[in-house]
């Protein structure tokens, strides 16, 4: 999905100055870009810093101290269940993260 983004159409939406933020690693590679897409509005790119051990560590820990839990949607892992989440994610009806479960029973025990 993100080698089709229309960058262009996304910039004539920002403020002057504005920023985008890529969240997480892009499925294919960004299209590519030109310095002069950013000079009309003077945009920003930027990237989201994905965190070390101790920062994970530190989140963790203060997720667990405040009991922060997260909003999420498990299903069984399959293939059309896989197929399904892919889409869904596609359609933009994901309400929350989706998080594959059941491995083990699908796969086998891991050692």
């Amino acid at each position: 999905m993100t080698h089709e983004f229309d960058l262009d159409a996304y910039m004539s939406t920002m403020k002057v100055m504005g920023r985008f933020h890529n969240v997480g690693l892009p499925d294919e590679p960004l299209p590519p870009m030109q310095a002069q897409q950013f000079m009309p509005g003077g945009y920003y790119i930027g990237a989201s810093h994905i965190g070390n051990r101790e920062e994970c560590e530190a989140m963790l820990k203060l997720a667990s101290e405040k009991n922060i839990k997260p909003d999420i949607e498990t299903r069984d892992i399959s293939e059309a269940t896989c197929s399904e989440v892919v889409q869904g994610v596609k359609e933009n009806k994901v309400r929350y993260r989706y998080t594959l479960v059941n491995y083990d029973a699908v796969f086998g025990k891991r050692e």
